[in-house]
């Protein structure tokens, strides 16, 4: 980054508006200006429009950013703006960013900051210097040039001096941040921190190793009732395997039975005679077996609403698995009971643990028995209607009892159909029959479809809920087995795991404490050589691994001289901007050198020796001083001069070029 051009208005002490051209051929730009004209607030200026920020010192009067001649003037009720802009090139490309503050006064006299009205913008001109507004132009900026190296860039030499003589504490921390964060060691150590140790919780390793005692606590909770678990577990599966070989043959024989039912239907159905009735015969059990798929559905669809609004209903929960625990067979004319399901039954569920559902019983459960008791067998499905309707009607409250009494009445309904179709295929049958020569085939038919089919039936159901339900159990049992089993396997695994986080912490701190070495050698070494040539005299420096900066002159002794420290300023500074050059990361990138430097404090060898130095590390300088030059440089080797004046106040000040002092 080479800077180009500078333009301002009602900045501080810059009411009017100003433009500053710069050299950007290698020689040296002079800003010349007495103390408290605004050197400092030039300075100040090229941050703002960067970075927004503005770093104040001790003797600043205010913060305030704005003209405060041209506040005084501002009448209520109207704006003005604080205008900051830089051109630069960069990488071969031409760029611009302004910075706008607008300002408000009120009817009080109160001025504010109106942030709504604010702009801020890069550009970027193409090969027919067209400019173009970029996407993100803070990332931009930080791109170009990084906000945390700022300081360095923009060097106030006095703050320095006074910090490096206290063995440069503050510009410690500051250089160690920069460094930390352009060379990604900050995230590093934000790994290490982030990693921690055992000992500290809301780590990794700590978090890791809280699961290893939990894993502990569960052998220590569950090694007293394992084997009795692994016993129910063998149970379970041979129960299931039982039932499983139960359901397979009576699957077989049904499908046996199925088969010599349609050949009964083919062969009555083979007599032109009763072909018509036996096809009505047909188009009647399939509606049946319709009426019954709805049944079961409807069945199904009942469970599951009551029991997500009325869960302390078993019946409910047994309604899930309507087809397999509650095939209501009810028959309204004949007040046939639900089979199956008893009063002992329900007793004995609620003497063990869980439900046939799976799910655990607790006591507000077995509190509900005699309220429910009424609800099951041997009472007809009619009074368990009635009953039921009563009950719900007290608690409208808490659901929609309208809806399930719904589903209740549908079931009626489906079942006298069934029964009404059930009542025309034994006509038929009779039909059949009086017709002759069919009584045998008849006879069967009605014994497979009556007893045989439907026995058959019942037991896969049986066996299928029994299955399910076992499932069920041997499901949670055997989680409390891999859980017991896999404790111990867990503790391996965090273990391992807590050895390998370890062992990446210690190359994490391994990898800081190395670079920072690197670091603080190279710029320990690179400040010993500027100031070798730099000073006249000789003085040993020495950095900590925290960055503080010693200097001692040949008796060993701390150097106090203010004028030594100045060249120390200068020698640290270039130190720290040959170690930035020198990394992969900025090796091809440029910066400038805006300084703002005490050159009062040198004598003329020192003054000679620094500016004959630092042109040589950097593309670009900058010089802000009170102090001419002319004695040290020679003509050529000054590109742009500048003079500030100010009003009597030093409260507006203008910059003109040239150097216009006597």
């Amino acid at each position: 980054m080479r800077i180009k051009k500078l333009k301002y208005s009602n900045f501080r002490n810059y009411e009017k508006e100003g433009v500053i051209e710069f050299d950007t051929t290698g020689k040296i730009t002079i800003v010349y200006g007495k103390n408290g004209v605004g050197k400092t607030t030039m300075h100040q200026l090229f941050q703002w429009i960067l970075y927004e920020k503005v770093a104040f010192n001790k003797t600043t009067s205010t913060n305030i950013l704005y003209n405060l001649d041209a506040g005084e003037r501002l009448k209520p009720g109207y704006q003005m703006r604080v205008c900051g802009q830089l051109e630069y090139e960069h990488e071969q490309k031409d760029y611009l960013v302004r910075r706008e503050w607008v300002y408000e006064k009120n009817k009080s006299g109160k001025i504010s900051h109106k942030l709504e009205y604010d702009e801020f913008y890069v550009q970027m001109f193409d090969d027919n210097g067209q400019p173009k507004k970029m996407d993100n132009p803070q990332l931009i900026i930080e791109n170009t040039i990084p906000s945390g190296l700022s300081p360095y860039f923009f060097f106030d030499g006095e703050t320095m001096i006074a910090d490096l003589k206290v063995r440069g504490t503050e510009s410690a921390r500051m250089l160690k941040k920069a460094l930390y964060t352009i060379f990604d060691l900050e995230a590093i150590e934000a790994a290490i921190k982030s990693i921690g140790n055992t000992k500290k919780s809301h780590t990794v390793l700590g978090e890791l190793d809280d699961r290893r005692l939990k894993e502990r606590e569960i052998i220590e909770k569950t090694n007293v009732d394992h084997t009795k678990n692994i016993v129910q577990i063998r149970k379970l599966k041979r129960r299931i395997d039982e039932n499983q070989t139960i359901m397979e043959d009576a699957e077989k024989e049904l499908e046996k039975f199925q088969e010599e039912l349609q050949r009964i239907s083919e062969k009555i159905g083979a007599q032109s005679s009763k072909r018509t009735l036996e096809n009505s015969r047909k188009s009647l059990q399939a509606s049946n077996q319709q009426t019954e798929q709805t049944i079961i559905s409807t069945q199904k669809a009942f469970g599951k609403e009551a029991s997500e609004k009325y869960s302390y209903l078993l019946v409910a929960e047994v309604a899930k698995t309507a087809e397999e625990r509650l095939y209501l067979e009810v028959q309204e004319e004949k007040k046939k009971i639900i089979p199956g399901l008893s009063k002992e039954l329900l007793i004995n569920l609620l003497t063990n643990d869980y439900c046939i559902c799976g799910n655990p019983i607790h006591d507000k459960e077995r509190v509900e028995y005699k309220r429910l008791k009424g609800f099951f067998p041997p009472a007809s499905y009619k009074a368990t209607y009635d009953k039921y309707q009563r009950y719900i009607e007290k608690h409208t409250y808490s659901y929609d009892s309208e809806r399930l009494l719904m589903y209740l009445k549908k079931i009626v309904e489906l079942k006298a159909q069934i029964r009404e179709t059930e009542e025309q295929i034994e006509e038929i049958d009779v039909e059949i029959k009086n017709s002759g020569n069919v009584d045998e085939l008849i006879e069967r038919r009605t014994e497979l479809e009556r007893k045989q089919i439907p026995e058959l039936e019942k037991t896969i159901r049986k066996c299928n809920a029994d299955i399910e339900y076992d499932q069920k159990q041997l499901n949670a049992r055997e989680k409390r087995y891999v859980k017991t089993e896999s404790a111990n396997t867990e503790i391996e695994k965090y273990n391992n795991q807590i050895a390998f986080v370890e062992s990446v912490l210690v190359a994490l701190q391994e990898r800081v404490k190395n670079d920072t070495e690197d670091y603080v050698n190279t710029l320990q070494s690179d400040i010993q050589f500027l100031l070798k040539t730099m000073l006249t005299s000789k003085r040993e420096v020495s950095l900590s691994d925290d960055f503080q900066l010693q200097v001692k002159d040949n008796h060993g002794d701390e150097s106090k001289s203010e004028g030594q420290f100045a060249v120390v300023s200068f020698a640290y500074i270039v130190g720290i901007l040959k170690v930035l050059k020198s990394h992969e990361k900025l090796k091809n990138k440029e910066y400038p050198l805006v300084l703002d430097g005490p050159f009062s404090k040198l004598d003329e060898d020192q003054k000679r020796n620094v500016l004959n130095t630092i042109p040589k590390y950097v593309p670009q300088v900058i010089i802000l001083t009170k102090d001419s030059l002319y004695d040290v440089l020679e003509k050529e080797e000054i590109g742009k001069e500048y003079t500030i004046t100010s009003n009597e106040h030093k409260n507006n000040a203008i910059i003109e070029e040239g150097y216009l002092w006597n």
